[in-house]
């Protein structure tokens, strides 16, 4: 999938691809949410470090540069970048955009009280009259509300809030023509999305679901307040308003206040034990309705009451695949049969990500779960059974039918009983007669049916003179399939094409000069399939320039030749135990790749115009080698990876990861061997360099032990003592002394003393500490707070 990157005169600037080329596009999300009009885009822009100022001119620029490209669904996208951050030794650049861009959003607007009731048409007009944005699709053009906007907003946010107090949606759209957007339009609609047909089973389109469920907004009842009318000091509320439900489940008090009676049993924060169906103690929220009519605000407060009156359940869904046909507000299925789990629920959020599809999820919400819903399957099950009973019902009545006529049958049967008996001599002589025709009558249908005349024609045969029964076999054309109709001495009547008729028109006969063109000119099949004789090779057939040829034969297999116009070849080969495919370039050299089954490889070969190998891959059930030149690479479970690289003055590079860890080998050409192995050990070492196993500001003296953080043994070469000017525990920031102590020392001469010189660099001089070391302790010494070196103290001990 392919981004463009554009200026901000729409100049094409460069192209990032999720696939190929210089800029690659990857970790991006197309975020859309029925929560926000925009459509949002983030991702990186990867390139290599040559390529990094063009990167930063495509991406960055001045600032507010467009990306424009084409989702799955084929909808044109327009964005505006507003951030990006450069990484320039990582070799990438992040980068968030969105489709409403900074002529909305940086748009700063006033507070406006409005007047007069408006449409939102008009609204549209006053906020974004100089956005360059148009007002597209339009469900609600008569509309009107009176709204007061009581601060400064952006003009993004003010459309929102118009929006809100409509009751609709928003979503943005483009015209696009060549790399230049020519309209830009925001839509208002009643509901985002569609009901669409789609499901979405576990285990196929969906690989996690995750349910998440919320008492935070749940509430029992509303105290429900509305506009305050004019003439009116205080708001509108439900006081003294008469209404009653029809279930008895929501009672409305004459406090103004609407509770459900059924949810307090168990939403009651007096329910126990000893009270499990409590009618008191509701949750109880306060809100504020645009309702200007008691029966609108009682709507209103029943509508949020059925809504919060119980959890809220949400579902998260990690999607195998997203399918590209849905969009954030359409109505899907999800199926769970594991769980026996039926929901139709609402797309709320729609994270893709076309580069990794498996990273793209969804969110689903305003969910309805149907227990008792009976899946696809059985369904169709159903169906297909209750299609079995209808047929067995009309069957039993033909049988009926049927048998109503024998009875009938049976009593004519016996009222001529006597007739035949006197009439049987005769019959019998008939039926003699009538035997010995039928005989007759079959022996010439199937002379007749054997010596059929068959035609094979394109085009429609002359039928002057043509015997009934003859058979016209149509070949296809390469746009109409093969048919064959039958010959009834008046017209030409469908005939199905079955393995019979073939049979008899070729099995066991010898075919000569066929259109199969094999070798020899003749081969026959057998009443078992078998074919019989040379190779029979393929009418070669050109098609755009290209030609396309091709051969079988049973011991050998088939063999498919495809010359292109430019010269270019192409051959595939399979018989009973590999298949090889080769691809020869104009210049001789080729490709080739081999499956064997016999041997369990798998092998591609680079070739010279001369068929020597110049590279290769051999993929075996145990291990895959790569030969390049002279330099291979072999890599296996049991031995790890194995590299060797010839350089051009024929010494050798030698690295590889096994059981011992990374080995380095360095063989120059004259066979010097310099090697190393680094183990997980080693490495924990290495990384460890520079840590600090003490810190202070001791003086070192013969009271003074400090105990390391770590074993002088367990670092890599030893540890590192830091002094420098001060008093203990009071260090300085001045001429500092580093003293080395290699591990080995500590291994041998543990609790063994050694002179550690520290200079003074003001008065030319320098001290000794004396220190005693073992592995895990450094321990002071008498003189050291009196000599020479009294004025310095042990900063740090550090891993080296």
């Amino acid at each position: 999938m392919d981004f463009y990157f554009t200026d901000r005169q729409y100049n094409l600037l460069g192209i990032a691809s999720t696939e190929r080329g210089r800029f690659r596009i990857a970790g991006e999300i197309e975020a859309q949410s029925t929560t926000a009009s925009t459509v949002a885009l983030t991702g990186n822009v990867y390139f290599a470090k040559d390529d990094l100022n063009d990167a930063i001119n495509m991406v960055v620029g001045e600032g507010g540069n467009y990306i424009l490209y084409e989702d799955d669904r084929g909808v044109g996208h327009f964005m505006t970048i507003q951030n990006t951050q450069v990484d320039n030794t990582g070799c990438s650049i992040n980068f968030q955009a969105d489709d409403a861009g900074n002529d909305l959003k940086n748009e700063i607007v006033g507070a406006h009280t409005a007047t007069k009731a408006m449409t939102f048409a008009q609204y549209f007009a006053m906020f974004c009259a100089d956005s360059g944005w148009e007002l597209g699709l339009n469900e609600i053009p008569t509309n009107v509300r009176t709204l007061e906007f009581t601060s400064e907003q952006t003009s993004y946010d003010r459309m929102l809030e118009v929006a809100n107090d409509f009751g609709v949606s928003l979503y943005y759209t483009f015209t696009i023509e060549g790399m230049t957007v020519v309209h830009r339009y925001l839509n208002v609609v009643n509901k985002l999305g569609s009901n669409t047909n789609v499901t979405l089973r576990q285990g196929t389109d969906i690989s996690q679901i995750v349910s998440e469920t919320s008492t935070a907004d749940l509430h029992t009842s509303i105290k429900a307040y509305g506009s305050t009318t004019d003439g009116k000091t205080a708001p509108l509320n439900l006081v003294g308003y008469k209404w009653t439900d029809s279930t008895g489940q929501f009672v409305l008090g004459s406090d103004g206040v609407l509770r459900d009676t059924i949810a307090i049993r168990t939403w009651s924060r007096l329910r126990s034990n000893n009270n499990p169906t409590p009618e008191s103690s509701h949750l109880q929220m306060v809100k504020t309705y645009d309702a200007t009519t008691q029966a609108t605000l009682l709507q209103s407060a029943l509508a949020d009451l059925k809504q919060y009156n119980h959890p809220a359940v949400n579902y998260t869904v990690t999607m195998a695949r997203v399918p590209s046909e849905l969009s954030k507000g359409d109505t899907v299925s999800v199926e769970d049969e594991a769980q026996n789990l039926y929901l139709s629920a609402t797309v709320l959020e729609v994270d893709k990500c076309y580069s990794i599809p498996s990273n793209s999820t969804m969110i689903l919400g305003d969910f309805k779960i149907e227990h008792d819903q009976t899946s696809a399957q059985i369904k169709q099950a159903a169906k297909t059974a209750e299609d079995a009973v209808s047929k067995a019902t009309t069957a039993f009545s033909y049988a009926a039918t049927v048998d109503d006529k024998a009875d009938k049958a049976q009593a004519t049967a016996n009222t001529a009983q006597t007739t035949a008996s006197t009439a049987q001599d005769t019959a019998d002589t008939a039926q003699t007669t009538a035997a010995s025709a039928v005989q007759v009558a079959e022996k010439a249908q199937a002379s007749a049916y054997a010596n059929r005349t068959f035609i094979k024609s394109a085009t429609v045969p002359d039928t002057a003179n043509l015997p009934v029964n003859a058979v016209w076999l149509q070949p296809a054309d390469g746009a109409t399939p093969a048919s064959a109709k039958t010959w009834d001495g008046k017209t030409w009547q469908d005939t199905q094409i079955e393995s019979s008729l073939i049979a008899d028109n070729i099995v066991g006969k010898t075919i000569t000069g066929s259109t199969f063109a094999n070798e020899s000119g003749t081969f026959s099949i057998d009443t078992d399939g078998t074919i019989n004789g040379a190779m029979i090779v393929l009418t070669p057939s050109i098609q755009d320039g290209n030609t396309y040829e091709g051969a079988m034969t049973a011991a050998d297999g088939v063999v498919y030749e495809v010359t292109k116009a430019n010269g270019e070849q192409s051959f595939v080969a399979a018989n009973w135990s590999s298949v090889q495919a080769q691809h020869v370039a104009l210049d001789g050299t080729s490709t080739v790749a081999e499956l064997d089954s016999d041997t369990g490889t798998v092998q591609v070969l680079n070739l010279d115009k001369d068929s020597n190998t110049v590279s290769s891959v051999v993929i075996d059930g145990e291990s895959v080698t790569v030969l390049k030149d002279d330099s291979h690479m072999m890599m296996s479970l049991d031995s790890g990876l194995d590299v060797v690289h010839v350089n051009n003055d024929k010494s050798k590079d030698v690295y590889g990861i096994g059981p011992l860890g990374l080995q380095l080998q360095t063989i120059s050409a004259d066979n010097k061997v310099t090697s190393g192995v680094l183990d997980a050990w080693g490495l924990s070492r290495l990384n460890s360099i520079g840590t600090k196993l003490w810190s202070g500001a001791w003086g070192m003296g013969g009271t003074t032990t400090l105990t390391l953080s770590k074993p002088i043994s367990d670092c890599l070469n030893g540890i590192v003592l830091l002094w420098g000017t001060g008093k203990t525990n009071a260090p300085g920031a001045s001429d500092y002394t580093m003293t080395f102590i290699p591990k080995w020392f500590a291994a041998d001469h543990s609790g063994r003393g050694i002179d550690c010189f520290v200079g003074n660099a003001g008065k030319n001089t320098f001290g000794i500490k004396y220190i005693y070391v073992t592995d895990t302790t450094l321990k002071g010494y008498a003189n050291n707070g009196s000599n020479l070196a009294a004025s310095k103290v042990l900063q740090g001990v550090y891993e080296y």
